[in-house]
């Protein structure tokens, strides 16, 4: 069954330092052009992620690389794959990448500090 695109409009209203309760080296030389695929809309897994997030928390990036906020979605459940996800993301492991806007690599930083508070940094599960 295909994962069902929806488009993300809900606000977000959940505590500045807590997760909503659920089961669940900067860029290169110049930022990266906001992705052509912006009006893509988020999938099912990356809005239930986004209302779970505190209120400011990834919005440009769902905004403008929401194939990333997808990404992290498919990681959230596993503290070393979020954590691995998100390392490849913000640092250049294959060289010669353009690299995302500095308002991206901010909320990628930020998710990754707030996340290991919310679950544990990925070695202790």
């Amino acid at each position: 069954m295909a994962d069902t695109q929806l488009e993300y409009h809900a606000p977000v209203s959940a505590a500045e330092d807590e997760p909503a309760p659920a089961t669940r080296t900067a860029g290169q030389a110049g930022p990266a052009e906001p992705s052509r695929t912006a009006a893509r809309p988020l999938s099912r897994a990356a809005i239930d992620m986004m209302t779970r997030l505190p209120s400011p928390m990834l919005r440009y990036t769902a905004a403008h690389f929401p194939h990333i906020v997808d990404r992290l979605a498919s990681e959230w459940s596993s503290p070393a794959r979020m954590a691995c996800a998100i390392d490849d993301l913000i640092f250049d492991m294959r060289g010669g990448r353009t690299g995302f806007p500095m308002v991206v690599l901010n909320e990628l930083g930020e998710l990754r500090e707030r996340y290991e508070r919310w679950v544990g940094p990925p070695k202790s599960r």
